[in-house]
C-alpha cells in the first residue's frame, strides 16, 4: 500500500471538493450510505469483500470524474480464484435415481401379502355398501309409487271447540304454495267429532290451493335499502402538485409520504421541475438546497432555515 492519505480520505476529499453530500452521492449510486461512509473510513471490513470494495471505489471515482488508480492501488488486491481441477471422475457412468424406486415399489405391490390386504379391504367396503343396496331396493318395492296414501295426507289443527259440542265445525285449510289455482272456495268443512284437541287428517288432493299474492306490477318497484355510511377516517391526501421542486444547477429531491412510501426520488438536471403529491404529512428531502426553489401549495419555501450541510429537511403538512 503507497504511503500517504488512504483510498477513503482521497474519496472523501474529492467528494468534498465537488459539493456532493454523501446522502447525494449514494443516490445516485443507488447503494446504501453506510457503504459509502465505511469506504471513506476505510472499514473494508464492513463491506462485502475487496471485490465490492474496489467496484465501489470505482464507481464513485468514475461518478466524481477523477483518476481511480490511485485510488484503487491503495485498496487490497484481490485473491485470484483457482479452479479446482477433477479427479478423473468426468466420465464416471450416470445412474438414475427413478428407475430404482418405480421397480422397488411394482415389486413390492405384487408380493402376495399386499395382493391379500387390497383383496380384504375391497371385501369389507362390499359388506358395508351391500345392506345399504338391499335397505334401498326393499323400500322401493313397499312403497313404489312413493306411498301416495301416507304421503297425500296433511295434518290440520282443529279450532278449538266449546267443551261438551257436538256441532260439526268447518276447517280452514291452509294455503298450498305452488298448488294450482281453483274457482271454489278455499276451504272445507270436515266434522268435528270426539275431542276438539285432536288433530283431522284431511286428503291432500281434496285442497284448493290459492294461489300466492303476485307483488303489482307496473312503476311500483321495491326501494332499495339505503346504503350505510361506511367511510371511516381516511388518511388526508394532499392534491396533486402539493410540493413542487425546481433546480438551477444538479440537484436531487426525495419525498415520503404518511403510509412510508417513497412517492418520488428524483435527481434533478439544470432547468428540470418536479413536483409530489401522498398522504400527508410528506417527508422532503432535498440535496443541494442553494440550486434548488420549492414550493408549498403555490408559495415559494425558504429552505436555509431547515438546511445543513446544504441537505434541507422539512415536512408538509
Amino acid at each position: 500500500m503507497s504511503a500517504g492519505p488512504t483510498a477513503g480520505a482521497l474519496l472523501r476529499a474529492a467528494r468534498e471538493a465537488a459539493g456532493i453530500h454523501i446522502a447525494a452521492l449514494a443516490a445516485l449510486l443507488k447503494v446504501p450510505e453506510t457503504k459509502l461512509q465505511a469506504l471513506e473510513h476505510d472499514r473494508l471490513d464492513l463491506l462485502l469483500d475487496a471485490v465490492f470494495a474496489r467496484a465501489l471505489a470505482s464507481s464513485v471515482c468514475r461518478t466524481l470524474k477523477i483518476d481511480a488508480r490511485p485510488v484503487l492501488e491503495r485498496l487490497p488486491p484481490t485473491s485470484a480464484c483457482q479452479l479446482k481441477r477433477s479427479g478423473g471422475e468426468i466420465n464416471a457412468p450416470f445412474r438414475s435415481s427413478v428407475a430404482g424406486p418405480v421397480l422397488s415399489a411394482r415389486s413390492r405391490i405384487s408380493r402376495p401379502v399386499v395382493l391379500a390386504g387390497i383383496a380384504l379391504l375391497l371385501g369389507a367396503m362390499v359388506l358395508i355398501v351391500l345392506p345399504t343396496i338391499e335397505q334401498y331396493g326393499e323400500q322401493e318395492q313397499r312403497d313404489p309409487d312413493g306411498a301416495p296414501g301416507s304421503a297425500g295426507l296433511v295434518l290440520l289443527p282443529l279450532a278449538s271447540a266449546r267443551a261438551g259440542s257436538g256441532d260439526d265445525l268447518p276447517v280452514p285449510v291452509a294455503e298450498i304454495p305452488g298448488a294450482g289455482v281453483a274457482d271454489g272456495p278455499a276451504t272445507v268443512d270436515a266434522p268435528l267429532s270426539g275431542s276438539s284437541n285432536s288433530p283431522a287428517l284431511v286428503s291432500q288432493d281434496t285442497l284448493v290451493a290459492v294461489q300466492a299474492p303476485v307483488p303489482p306490477s307496473g312503476n311500483s318497484a321495491i326501494p332499495a335499502a339505503p346504503a350505510a355510511s361506511t367511510a371511516g377516517p381516511v388518511a388526508q391526501v394532499a392534491s396533486p402538485g402539493n410540493v413542487s421542486f425546481r433546480a438551477s444547477g444538479q440537484s436531487w429531491v426525495k419525498v415520503t409520504d404518511a403510509n412510508g412510501m417513497v412517492v418520488l426520488t428524483r435527481t434533478l438536471a439544470s432547468g428540470e421541475a418536479a413536483e409530489a403529491s401522498g398522504a400527508l404529512p410528506l417527508s422532503v428531502v432535498v440535496g443541494r438546497s442553494d440550486l434548488t426553489q420549492v414550493q408549498v401549495r403555490g408559495k415559494a419555501f425558504d429552505l436555509s432555515a431547515v438546511s445543513r450541510d446544504n441537505v434541507a429537511r422539512f415536512e408538509v403538512k
